[in-house]
């Protein structure tokens, strides 16, 4: 809605911060943080989303394969 009338596109930014403020630990690779529900809430995201963006850590450290799971 926001990008027919606003001419903009939507963007959604998705953060997992432990309960020490951590967003992973370091050489760990992929660390889980979320639990099953927001893991589906984040797959319906995906699959309404034109696009999603990683960082190269991300990318580098996870290889991730930001599919849709559902």
């Amino acid at each position: 809605l926001i990008r027919s009338l606003k001419k903009r596109p939507e963007v959604i930014l998705k953060l997992a911060l432990s309960k020490d403020g951590k967003i992973g630990m370091e050489g760990e690779g992929q660390v889980s943080i979320t639990g099953d529900i927001a893991r589906r809430e984040v797959y319906l995201m995906r699959a309404e989303a034109d696009g999603i963006l990683i960082g190269i850590g991300t990318a580098l450290e996870d290889d991730p394969a930001l599919t849709v799971r559902l």
